[in-house]
């Protein structure tokens, strides 16, 4: 039975006081306090033995051995996957059973990365509304992230995302941010995964133009003739494009954990082998898929279900 709603190191040194002293049975004391005999006796063997008034404070409850717990050698495997690419439980448990055949529920994984202080607790407010569109392909993102430094030159980001699904249908690395070096590029994931009915950019140099009245360039006109619906963002306004900017962030983490292991030393022949993310970060958009391979798969099968008739000719494949 529970202690009386009182401080409890209180109610344990009364109670031993009055038993050890031999004037009142246990039975009768542990009525009066609410508690079990087996606890009363425990209470006063534990002062009889030490005599310490300080004994009487809650011991831990942890166990002394844990036969069940992962063995170190597994733990470093994880912490080092961890560091390398900075994902979670989920992502993480894909990787190690596909590239090292080491098999560990999410849960563990989790609790190992939580042991060794590798889980970082963001503190976000609740967003006041969410916006989606109700299919793949009905509309998609498309900016470019800001350059990236290399021994041999510089590097441009080209990410384009699917509204509905969250599934990055292209990330490219352009050696100069030009529309002869996006073209392909576009036209590329519109052979992989259709066209979509709408596009949402912001007022970048690509695909607006300050030189005429409609704000077209050659780019941008090459859209319109695909039949996609063009739409331009708010001015200083990057929530317009949450979604894709969210990619932004999950890509320049993914590229900062690599950069620091001096993956993209060497220059832009490391982009060829470089993983980019497929989906955006599981804190904009959780999924209740059991590993990330099987929402890409859904993700992609989706898009390529809601393909968009079109006359796209064909063109180089971006090379870089």
């Amino acid at each position: 039975m529970p202690w009386k709603r009182m401080a409890v190191d209180d109610q344990r040194m009364q109670f031993v006081i009055r038993a050890v002293s031999g004037k009142e049975r246990i039975a009768v004391l542990c009525r009066e306090f609410g508690i079990s005999r087996p606890t009363g006796y425990l209470w006063r063997r534990r002062y009889l033995e030490t005599r310490s008034v300080g004994d009487l404070a809650e011991h831990s409850r942890r166990p002394q051995r844990s036969p069940a717990r992962t063995v170190p050698a597994k733990e470093q495997r994880v912490v080092a996957a961890r560091e390398e690419t900075g994902w979670g439980a989920k992502k993480l448990r894909v990787v190690l059973r596909d590239e090292e055949q080491l098999v560990l529920p999410v849960r563990t994984i989790h609790r190992i990365l939580a042991r060794h202080q590798l889980v970082r607790r963001d503190v976000h407010g609740a967003a006041p509304q969410r916006f989606a569109r109700s299919t793949p392909n009905e509309l998609w993102q498309m900016d470019t992230k800001g350059k990236y430094r290399l021994e041999d030159g510089q590097c441009h980001a080209l990410c384009m995302v699917d509204d509905h699904s969250r599934y990055a249908v292209g990330v490219y690395a352009l050696p100069v941010l030009t529309m002869e070096q996006a073209h392909p590029c576009i036209v590329n994931s519109f052979r992989s995964h259709g066209l979509p009915l709408a596009m949402l950019m912001d007022h970048g140099a690509l695909w607006w133009a300050t030189s005429n009245g409609w704000g077209l360039t050659w780019l941008s006109v090459r859209l319109i003739e695909q039949g996609i619906r063009l739409v331009y963002g708010r001015v200083s306004h990057p929530q317009t494009q949450g979604k894709v900017e969210r990619l932004h962030r999950t890509l320049g983490e993914a590229m900062g954990i690599a950069a620091c292991r001096d993956i993209f030393r060497p220059g832009r022949e490391r982009w060829r082998n470089f993983k980019a993310p497929t989906t955006i970060g599981v804190r904009t958009k959780p999924s209740t898929c059991s590993d990330r391979a099987k929402f890409t798969r859904r993700a992609r099968a989706a898009i390529r279900n809601n393909r968009q008739p079109g006359n796209i000719r064909k063109g180089a494949m971006c090379g870089v």
